[in-house]
């Protein structure tokens, strides 16, 4: 009749394999696995390999939060394995994904949200470079909601400073986050930074 059983390193408890063993063949399992620095411990066939051996009860792990994380054999705990400087840039990343998607969502002019797609940019500057050159241009423009509204020269050159103030304060923002980020000297420093 087969046991089920589960290998642990002897030094940190880790489970290494959960199988099933012959009964009659464990008693020379375990003098080869002493030789390995390893013994077993019986247990339920359903017993997860992601677990270790306390001495007394076999514990399951806590989840792996990430890849990045490793266990630490001696706290049983996972531990980010990244370098400050590692988390640091991964955080600035973060910011700058933030920071995009701000740029190209809306901005507000005069009370009223408009589009900021890289297209939508492209036509604001084209609109305002062809009222700079005709000052009694009045065009329909639609806003973020899809509404019409219509805009003089003047609204269409102040709608460009407009999206240039927008985009010169998202960037300006950004900037001294990441001033922030790089100046931490510890990693929960970095978990007080947000966009």
């Amino acid at each position: 009749m087969n046991k089920s059983l589960a290998i642990y390193s002897i030094d940190t408890g880790i489970i290494e394999s959960v199988c099933s063993y012959p009964e009659e063949d464990i008693s020379s399992l375990r003098n080869n696995l002493q030789l390995q620095n390893k013994d077993f411990v019986f247990c339920n066939r359903d017993t997860s390999p992601n677990s270790y051996f306390n001495g007394t009860d076999i514990v399951l792990l806590p989840p792996k939060p990430s890849s990045y994380h490793k266990l630490n054999h001696n706290t049983k705990q996972w531990e980010d394995s990244r370098s400050l400087e590692d988390l640091k840039d991964y955080k600035w990343n973060i910011i700058k994904k933030l920071r995009d998607q701000e740029e190209f969502s809306y901005f507000e002019f005069n009370g009223l949200l408009y589009d900021c797609s890289a297209k939508a940019q492209q036509r604001i500057i084209s609109a305002a470079y062809l009222a700079s050159s005709n000052t009694s241009i009045e065009l329909e423009w639609t806003l973020a909601d899809n509404t019409i509204v219509m805009l003089s020269s003047i609204d269409l050159i102040n709608l460009q400073v407009a999206l240039s103030n927008h985009i010169i304060d998202i960037h300006t923002k950004a900037r001294n986050i990441r001033y922030q980020i790089y100046s931490c000297n510890t990693a929960e420093e970095l978990d007080y930074i947000s966009w």
